[in-house]
């Protein structure tokens, strides 16, 4: 316990911007066995119940705030479990909730939780950055408390794992999706050169969304970071729709421009139809008060503006760079 109260004071010496502090300076640690441990010796009355409960006289000969024997730490626990840490008949100093918060009591303690403040836990970085600080020291208590395990856990840490995990698993499956849906344009259209040039708007709809989202503040999280597998999905659609129509307009004309046009004027229009209805549903969802539901309505439907821009700006440039008017019935056929 005296190993495990320096490691203590090493997390509380912490330079790091990332946690809360105290009016001194130094980082914020609350529960945990300690706590219960002075809250203990603040008590007049706690050291005569324990004693009276189960015998067992808590004392602290080096003065060190820790009882001398692990007996002493036992009966100390399971006797605040129970009643709490009273001041007086009236007060508590800790209540039985807050002392089974801080520490698990089955018979010998089973394990204890200390409790530290992240400043701007939304943010990943923070978390990473403290994350990486108390790492090497819960490692530390682990080869000092032989056989205990101890590790660095709660709620941004686990979004921070979580959004880790998925970001690794998105640059996996993108390049994944992205070649299936080169090798199912390919094989449907027919040719190598269509089926590239229905990758490409999806490429810049990706790179554009995420550009948007960092000039705009937007964080990646368990909920932005799936936008981009939305958008292949959207992007592909659109591209293969638009495709198709000038293929059949460029076969029945021979030229590049004319079936450019026509393509616009039919296929586009229904594009922009599908598109506006899509991107007003998802648009709704920035009125949620939920910001994490606004943030991806929003995004979402601005993906679905930019998908659209990308197949009818860019992909009617790449079409008439590929294909030639003398070459228009071949490539038709």
């Amino acid at each position: 316990l005296a190993q495990l109260r320096d490691r203590l004071d090493e997390v509380r010496a912490l330079d790091t911007p990332s946690f809360g502090r105290t009016d001194d300076g130094d980082v914020s640690i609350e529960g945990g066995l300690f706590e219960v441990f002075d809250a203990a010796w603040e008590s007049p009355a706690m050291i005569a119940i324990v004693a009276d409960q189960t015998g067992v006289a808590i004392t602290d000969t080096d003065g060190d705030g820790i009882p001398d024997t692990a007996e002493q730490v036992e009966a100390l626990v399971a006797v605040a479990s129970e009643t709490g840490v009273p001041f007086d008949a009236e007060r508590s100093i800790l209540t039985p909730d807050e002392v089974t918060t801080a520490v698990s009591f089955d018979g010998p303690v089973a394990a204890t939780v200390f409790e530290l403040g992240l400043v701007d836990s939304r943010a990943q970085e923070s978390v990473a950055a403290a994350k990486d600080d108390l790492g090497p020291i819960a490692a530390a208590i682990s080869d000092d408390l032989d056989g205990s395990f101890v590790q660095v856990t709660g709620g941004p840490f686990v979004r921070e794992a979580s959004l880790e995990g998925t970001n690794r698993a998105l640059q996996v499956s993108l390049p994944v999706a992205v070649i299936l849906c080169l090798i199912v344009a390919t094989t449907f259209l027919r040719s190598i050169r269509y089926g590239l040039a229905s990758i490409v708007p999806i490429l810049m709809v990706v790179a554009w969304l995420y550009a948007f989202m960092e000039l705009a503040g937007y964080a990646i999280n368990l909920v932005t970071a799936t936008i981009a597998a939305v958008s292949i999905g959207i992007g592909i659609d659109f591209a293969i729709h638009f495709i198709a129509r000038y293929r059949e307009e460029l076969g029945r004309t021979g030229n590049r421009r004319s079936a450019v046009a026509a393509t616009g004027e039919g296929t586009g229009v229904a594009l922009l139809a599908s598109a506006a209805s899509s991107a007003v549903g998802f648009g709704i969802l920035a009125l949620a008060p939920m910001p994490l539901f606004a943030a991806y309505g929003l995004l979402t439907a601005l993906m679905i503006v930019m998908a659209l821009v990308a197949t009818l700006v860019v992909l009617p440039s790449l079409l008439t760079l590929i294909t030639s008017d003398r070459r228009a019935a071949q490539v038709a056929s």
